[in-house]
């Protein structure tokens, strides 16, 4: 969602648990919404990514940031499915995952979300994603909110068990893709 025009477009679940590791598959219930401002495009799709000679099922976000609006947005909202997998999520120290992208060196922000932030300056990290495998850790202590919106702490029990994972550049018109895989809890 975008901080000024606070619009979410094109919300229909595309993806479930395949982006966690196996370990994780069984017991975290996560499905997967693409959104946009109304000028960007946002897809969706399960996909396939070789690393290591092993085969790893994620999920592959996509789409075009078009600058019709002055803070243009695309990403995926990951929403838990279950209070088991909101407690885990409140119980955690964070996340890692790989990702990938087939452009150089794309900027994005993985935010987490609380119930206590109501405009949306939720806490974030922004990481890289390369042509190459690249291993991303969130730990919640590096979360930051980006400072637009009202300043709240950050509370593990007001964290809802959602994520989001978005462009960060807002610059320019510009296609962008990730896979992401392996999404593992860090305890």
């Amino acid at each position: 969602m975008n901080k000024k025009t606070g619009v979410i477009a094109a919300c229909l679940c595309l993806a479930s648990a395949v982006l966690f590791a196996q370990e994780d598959v069984v017991h975290w219930d996560f499905s997967f919404y693409p959104y946009s401002d109304e000028g960007s495009t946002c897809q969706i799709e399960n996909t396939s990514v070789t690393q290591n000679g092993a085969n790893n099922q994620g999920v592959l976000i996509k789409g075009r940031i078009n600058k019709k609006i002055q803070y243009p947005y695309a990403g995926a909202s990951v929403e838990s499915n279950t209070p088991a997998t909101v407690s885990r999520v409140q119980q955690v120290k964070g996340v890692e995952f790989w990702c990938m992208s087939t452009k150089r060196n794309q900027e994005y922000l993985f935010a987490v979300k609380q119930s206590t932030v109501t405009d949306d300056d939720q806490y974030v990290k922004s990481f890289r994603a390369t042509t190459t495998p690249t291993k991303i850790t969130i730990l919640w202590s590096t979360l930051k909110q980006q400072g637009w919106g009202a300043p709240k702490p950050f509370v593990r029990s007001n964290v809802t068990g959602d994520f989001l994972i978005q462009t960060k550049d807002n610059t320019k018109a510009y296609d962008y893709d990730i896979s992401i895989w392996g999404l593992k809890f860090i305890d």
